[in-house]
Order: C-alpha cells, then structure tokens, then sequence
C-alpha cells in the first residue's frame, strides 16, 4: 500500500504520526541528534499508536526489503504483535505480508514522528556507506537491529542486537525485543549513550586528525617507489 492510500484507508497509527508530524513541523529548527531528551518531553502524547517496527531505507536491492518481509511474516507467525511500517523511496514491493504499510518517501517531519512512535528500527541491509538511521533511531530512544554485514555492526557496537544472515534471526530478533523488556530498556540506554558520542564536531576531529596520516603515508609511498 502506498503512502496515499495510507491515508485513507492505513492503520490507526496514521492519524496519530499525522498529528506529530503537524507537530514537528514547528520544532524543525531543533536539532534531532543533539536534543532528543528536550523534543521528547515537549511532544504532546498521541494516544491510540499500536505498536510497529520501523524500516528507513527505501527498497534498493541492497537494502534486502525481501529478506525483512519475510522475517516479518516469520515474526508475525510466532506470534509477533506488531505491524511493519516501511519509509523511504523506490517502488513498493509488489507483495506485502499481513500488517506490512510502506509510505514510500516522509518528510523530515514526519520521520521524526515514526521514529519516536516505533518499538524498534529493523536494518537488513546487505551494505551501507554509513547506516545514519540507526544512531537517528538510538538518539530517539529506539532500539536498532542490524545485519551483522558491512559497517552496521561498527555503527551500533554493543547498543544494538547484531543478527547474523537470515530471516530466522532477523525474526527472533524482532521477538526477543517484543518479550524481554529487560533487554529492551538496556539497548535503549545504551542507545543513547553511543547516539550522544557520534557528533559532527567528533567526525570532524577524526578527519582532521587523519588527513595528515594519510598525506604521509602517500608521501612515503611515492618516495619508495621506482623512478
């Protein structure tokens, strides 16, 4: 189903993130990563969410849509009580598992809403340059399920659940979030925690740092090599 028909017909979730989104629509000057507690308790309560998991990304291949809808309809199965509530660009699947929506692309507004409404983010993907969805859901006290491929375990660390390849995982995953509060609540600290130390002032220091090791080692290199 597509964002447009989500509207009218979707989920009683939608009203509900609508009703945030017109919300975050007059915070947008705030930034997401660096004052999350503030947005968090400003926020009016919307009430009659069910609970979903959420999927950022859009439907490239690399994002492995088909291995997460399938381990949602495998969750689902065992008894799994949320629904599946896909965001970003690409064609939908053609095929969508009972309690799977896809919004196609939100606005940043909106977003921000799903995030904080979901019980988990769910990243199968099969690569990715970086993963920023998964410190955006930890910085909003969501917790992360990655694939345990690419630089998506270095990005979560121990503040996210690390599934090996596979849609039985991926699904017990899911269940284990959903049955073990314990657990959940410890990911979502530590969620924030690893969220609060990613800054752009951080990234810069690294780059700053590292750029002149890489000059010398290029230096060396060239200096090394045959006329």
């Amino acid at each position: 189903m597509t964002w447009p028909q989500a509207l009218t017909t979707g989920p009683p979730l939608l009203p509900g993130l609508m009703a945030a989104s017109c919300w975050m629509m007059l915070m947008r000057g705030l930034s997401a990563l660096q004052a999350p507690v503030k947005m968090r308790l400003a926020r009016p309560a919307v009430k009659e969410v069910p609970p979903y998991v959420l999927h950022v990304g859009g439907t490239r291949a690399r994002k492995n849509v088909p291995l997460l809808l399938r381990a949602f309809a495998r969750y689902r199965l065992q008894g799994g009580r949320a629904a599946l509530v896909m965001a970003g660009p690409g064609d939908p699947p053609s095929r969508l598992p009972a309690g799977a929506w896809t919004l196609g692309y939100v606005s940043d507004a909106l977003l921000l809403a799903l995030y904080d409404g979901a019980s988990a983010l769910v990243v199968p993907s099969e690569s990715e340059g970086f993963g920023l969805p998964c410190l955006e859901a930890m910085a909003r006290g969501v917790p992360v399920v990655v694939a345990g491929t690419g630089s998506l375990p270095e990005v979560v660390g121990d503040a996210g659940v690390v599934t090996p390849p596979g849609d039985d995982a991926l699904a017990a995953a899911m269940l284990r979030l959903e049955r073990e509060p314990a657990e959940r609540a410890s990911l979502v600290a530590r969620g924030r925690e690893r969220a609060a130390a990613a800054s752009w002032e951080r990234s810069a220091r690294l780059l700053r740092d590292a750029v002149p090791i890489v000059f010398v080692s290029i230096a060396r290199s060239s200096a090394a090599s045959p006329p």
